[in-house]
């Protein structure tokens, strides 16, 4: 899967645009996708735990990041 391979480019991985790239596309795995939800950014976990074109699971952990980043 190429979108795996950038993931584990340690080249690309580092890079937060790629990153965000990476985990708000609907194709990734969504067992790598969570890998890389803890990783983003607080108005990046917000936004992805709303969108529906990323797989519940990413939603769901973004969404309880996010809820407690604001608890901070």
């Amino acid at each position: 899967e190429p979108l795996e391979e950038i993931w584990r480019s340690a080249r690309w991985n580092m890079q937060p645009a790629v990153r965000r790239a990476l985990v708000f596309n609907p194709y990734l795995n969504p067992e790598v996708a969570v890998k890389i939800v803890p990783l983003m950014a607080a108005p990046d976990l917000k936004e992805l735990s709303t969108d529906r074109n990323v797989h519940l699971s990413v939603r769901e952990l973004a969404g309880r990041l996010s809820a407690s980043a604001r608890r901070r």
